[in-house]
């Protein structure tokens, strides 16, 4: 569920976000090889945090399987963060 909402909040405005909470639900079980459907969609919005749902649906008879709730922040790295803390004196 976290790939789905980081893929539907890439695909929305291209920015990194990272998943700062997550609510999930399994109802059901899936079968090697069984077809299912994923839906992400953004659901609302509070200054830069997102919410996102998730959802994995059976294929036949779109019954849901799982469902998932996350709330995601833009990830805020700078070039300045990617450095080490303690530079080698080799």
């Amino acid at each position: 569920m976290d790939v789905i909402s980081f893929a539907t909040m890439y695909s929305l405005g291209g920015k990194v976000h990272v998943t700062i909470h997550l609510n999930s639900s399994f109802y059901s079980t899936v079968k090697i090889h069984e077809t299912v459907e994923i839906e992400g969609r953004l659901t609302g919005t509070k200054g830069n945090i997102k919410a996102v749902m998730v959802k994995i649906r059976r294929e036949g008879n779109r019954e849901v399987i799982a469902r998932g709730s996350l709330w995601m922040a833009p990830l805020a790295l700078g070039l300045k963060d990617l450095t080490p803390l303690h530079k080698s004196s080799l």
